[in-house]
């Protein structure tokens, strides 16, 4: 598995703001959810964390675990069997939700 330096593609953090809404898949194309986060704590493109909406969990990929992106989706470079080998159901050290969430508690 290749992991891909943004940055140096010329990936902005302005651009980061777009993938917000976008599908998912995986590298062997299964749908997984929709981006509903980008988390970028360090205002560096490849210290961003994608926070992904599934129908079982919520995932936390980070951005140098994605393979390609494109107009409507972002393409991991991980299959759908290979997630359980990755942690990325933890929340990212730092990650604290936002008061606009209703859904989750801060306590």
């Amino acid at each position: 598995m290749e992991w891909i330096d943004w940055e140096a593609k010329g990936l902005t953090e302005d651009d980061l703001r777009h993938l917000h809404g976008r599908n998912v898949l995986s590298a062997d194309h299964q749908k997984l959810g929709k981006i509903h986060q980008v988390w970028n704590p360090m205002n560096e493109v490849n210290s961003t964390t994608l926070g992904v909406k599934t129908d079982a969990q919520e995932l936390w990929v980070p951005l140098f675990a994605v393979q390609a992106i494109a107009k409507d989706h972002v393409t991991l470079a991980t299959t759908k069997d290979q997630l359980k080998e990755h942690d990325w159901i933890t929340p990212p050290p730092g990650w604290v939700p936002s008061v606009d969430e209703p859904h989750r508690s801060l306590f």
